[in-house]
């Protein structure tokens, strides 16, 4: 929500490494702009933990060809396995105050929440733009209408 308006939702599957994910995703959309698809393609990574050193750093195959012999070179343990960064799914709203207002529902009637409406539960639609993304890593896709 931004302003008391909805702007994006999204959530990235896999337990272990849902807050990362999901932070991973915030930097790239909000600090480094990109939408929501390119943050899902984009190469990811994850780190383990150790209490006796430095932990391990997992790079997905196509980052770890860019800067894994780099990252080995200055010290950092480097895994050769994939790792597995779960699969994120979203839709990002803008709202086009350029378009007309939609029309409005009958008096009385409420929009009910589901995957077809969930950001119009709170009042009737507004006209915009939406981008919505399905991570190539995961089975699902992006529909809208």
């Amino acid at each position: 929500m931004k302003d008391g308006q909805p702007v994006m939702e999204f959530g990235n599957m896999n337990g272990s490494i849902q807050a990362y994910s999901h932070t991973t995703h915030l930097i790239n959309m909000i600090d480094l702009g990109f939408n929501p698809q390119a943050s899902a393609d984009a190469a990811r990574y994850t780190h383990s933990q150790s209490s006796t050193g430095p932990g391990t750093v997992s790079l997905e195959n196509n980052l770890r060809a860019l800067v894994g012999a780099g990252m080995q070179a200055m010290g950092h343990p480097v895994s050769n396995n994939n790792p597995d960064v779960g699969g994120m799914q979203g839709i990002y709203f803008k709202r086009d105050p350029s378009l007309p207002e939609p029309d409005q529902q009958p008096e009385g009637t409420r929009w009910a929440p589901s995957t077809a409406n969930f950001l119009f539960s709170l009042g009737p639609p507004v006209n915009g733009v939406y981008r919505s993304a399905s991570d190539p890593r995961k089975d699902g896709h992006a529909v809208g209408w």
